[in-house]
């Protein structure tokens, strides 16, 4: 066989083979602008705030509802909880901050950690923080009084939460002390 008839047939395999790919639903890893926006939003937030490291990717995330990868980005941020303003917890002042309503049927909280989801038009983004208090907290691999806070941030399928939403409530007293809700 000429080599040149073994390259032609290899390419145009190739060339059938991509198109096949592209035509069976490959997962696109572009980003909406609107999501585009929100994710650079977040970002922008947390340097605001004082973050000592923030770390972004975009590409295929968990969607935490679904267990689906889906196009989006992931966010990670941390720093000395002694910067931010008080008396809040780390994922209460990256909400107010950002001015989104909090979706409350995400909302959970322990110690020395919490989830909530925060939507933006058509994005909802899932926040995970966890933090160290001055003697003990939920991330060993931090110092004391430092926070992490990782976020995946998508395109809402569901549609997102009435903009009369409610937001964080100031029931928190600082890292690691909680006032009682009345």
């Amino acid at each position: 066989m000429n080599p040149r008839s073994t390259a032609w047939i290899a390419a145009v395999g190739l060339a059938v083979c991509a198109g096949r790919s592209a035509a069976q639903g490959t997962p696109s890893t572009e980003l909406s602008p609107e999501l585009r926006a929100a994710c650079d939003t977040m970002v922008a937030v947390f340097r605001r705030l004082g973050a000592a490291a923030v770390e972004r990717s975009d590409g295929q995330t968990r969607n935490p509802l679904t267990r689906a990868d889906e196009p989006g980005c992931r966010i990670e941020a941390r720093g000395d909880v002694r910067v931010l303003p008080q008396p809040q917890l780390p994922e209460n002042v990256l909400v107010t901050s950002l001015g989104w309503p909090q979706d409350p049927r995400y909302a959970a909280d322990g110690d020395f950690g919490a989830n909530t989801a925060v939507a933006h038009r058509h994005v909802l983004c899932f926040v995970d923080s966890r933090w160290n208090g001055e003697t003990d907290g939920g991330v060993p691999d931090l110092p004391r009084s430092w926070y992490r806070i990782k976020v995946r941030c998508l395109l809402d399928s569901r549609g997102t939460p009435p903009r009369h939403a409610p937001s964080v409530t100031p029931r928190d007293t600082g890292p690691g002390q909680r006032a009682p809700v009345q």
